[in-house]
């Protein structure tokens, strides 16, 4: 990927098949083009331990399955309001 194709935002589960979402999180974060760009955890774990984890690890917001569109709409608009 080059600067113009970087996401504005990535969406993250942190239950993926083949690496844990919270390796792939601290892999973005680690990585300097990608480490400012917005992650949204959305995932069906409710766990304290995940949630913070999460965060430590610079998710801007962490949201629980199922989610409404509108909920996520919102969540998006206030990350670009910043």
């Amino acid at each position: 990927m080059n600067g113009s194709d970087l996401p504005e935002l990535i969406l993250l589960d942190i239950n993926l098949p083949d690496i844990s979402g919270i390796d792939l999180l601290t892999l973005i974060k680690k990585e300097q083009r990608l480490k400012d760009i917005p992650v949204v955890i959305l995932t069906g774990s409710n766990e304290d331990q995940d949630i913070q984890k999460c965060y430590d690890l610079g998710a801007s917001s962490y949201l629980v399955k199922p989610i409404s569109n509108g909920a996520l709409m919102l969540v998006v608009e206030k990350l670009f309001d910043q």
